[in-house]
């Protein structure tokens, strides 16, 4: 009986960025805070022994930088991909969420409990596919529970 093979998949979200967690950056190509480059530096050093054998990233520099500071560790250069880039989030793009709910209060009141509107979830929904993709690619067996972990990783790029 051939020796199953076990594929682990590591989702990282980049590092602290000068927008501030409180603004929606979404598809703003912002850099990485110096915080945010000791976040990328700090997790290049734990993953440093970790077997990778594969790397994508969103083209967002922020994301770059992130998946940049792991691969150096590694000698690989990530795969940038557009399908990853994060949501855009239209004209509430660079404000705070204090100045859209008091800005765009009826929209704001329309979006879901993540400030979603409906043409964003549609957008997360894309990503799922997009990870399904990447997890089939990877050889995950488990294609539901990599559709499962794809939605949940695709809310988190906001």
């Amino acid at each position: 009986m051939p020796a199953s093979r076990h594929t682990t998949l590591l989702l990282v979200r980049h590092g602290g960025t000068t927008a501030g967690a409180d603004h929606f950056a979404g598809s703003i190509d912002v850099p990485l805070s110096d915080d945010g480059l000791a976040q990328a530096a700090a997790l290049s050093r734990r993953l440093a022994e970790v077997r990778i054998d594969a790397m994508y990233s969103s083209p967002l520099q922020r994301a770059m930088q992130t998946a940049n500071a792991i691969a150096s560790a590694h000698g690989m250069t990530p795969q940038p991909n557009p399908d990853l880039r994060e949501i855009a989030h239209g004209h509430w793009e660079g404000r705070s969420i204090s100045d859209v709910k008091s800005c765009f209060a009826d929209e704001y009141a329309a979006s879901d409990a993540r400030g979603l509107t409906t043409e964003q979830i549609a957008v997360v929904q894309k990503h799922r596919k997009d990870f399904e993709a990447i997890a089939k690619e990877l050889g995950l067996d488990d294609v539901a529970e990599a559709r499962r972990l794809a939605q949940r990783v695709a809310l988190h790029l906001l």
